[in-house]
């Protein structure tokens, strides 16, 4: 059997692993609740560097409403936030890197 031949999808994503610039991107972040001060937390995630995450986003996690948070960062922060996220007992389960609305 051939070893499946690589998606140009994946190079991309390849390129995107290695971008340390502070160019911000739009990243989908779907995460559990369960912990009741989660919300409080995430606000946090706003004084992490150049990361943004609307208030109305904000409001709708404390409402309990949704567990899909869109957030505006660089691609350098991933590891942090995702790092961040299980500090504050908060699951995560996808990040995922959205396509820039050109």
């Amino acid at each position: 059997m051939a070893p499946p031949k690589e998606d140009s999808r994946f190079a991309d994503l390849e390129l995107l692993s290695r971008d340390y610039s502070e160019t911000c991107h739009r990243v989908l972040l779907v995460i559990g609740g369960g912990n009741p001060e989660w919300a409080a937390y995430l606000s946090q995630l706003n004084q992490l560097s150049h990361t943004r995450i609307s208030a109305n986003t904000l409001e709708r996690a404390a409402e309990h409403s949704t567990r899909c948070l869109l957030i505006e960062t660089p691609m350098q922060m991933l590891p942090e936030i995702n790092r961040w996220l299980v500090q504050h007992n908060i699951a995560l389960y996808q990040m995922r890197h959205l396509e820039r609305e050109d």
